[in-house]
């Protein structure tokens, strides 16, 4: 399935250990700058990690090249997040 081109927003499930920071510098020196990363514990337990980029084609890139990855000591799953990733206004 092909993403419309707006789509900049991905998730992925990490390890409770893992640091913000961390997601950030191994994404943004493969696959280009990002806006946001956030790291929340979900309801099931799990703990997702949330990486807005600034352009579409980043983002295609590291959904498809992170697949399969090995990080911080999970195997990383990329899937297009839903929703926008445009600030909600209040």
């Amino acid at each position: 399935m092909i993403p419309p081109p707006q789509r900049t927003k991905i998730f992925l499930q990490v390890a409770p250990s893992t640091k913000e920071e961390d997601l950030r510098e191994l994404i943004e020196y493969w696959y280009g700058p990002v806006k946001r990363v956030s790291i929340r514990k979900g309801r099931n337990g799990r703990f997702l990690a949330f990486v807005v980029f600034q352009r579409h084609d980043d983002a295609a890139m590291a959904l498809a090249g992170l697949d399969g990855y090995r990080f911080d000591p999970m195997v990383l799953r990329p899937k297009w997040a839903r929703g926008s990733s445009k600030p909600q206004k209040k």
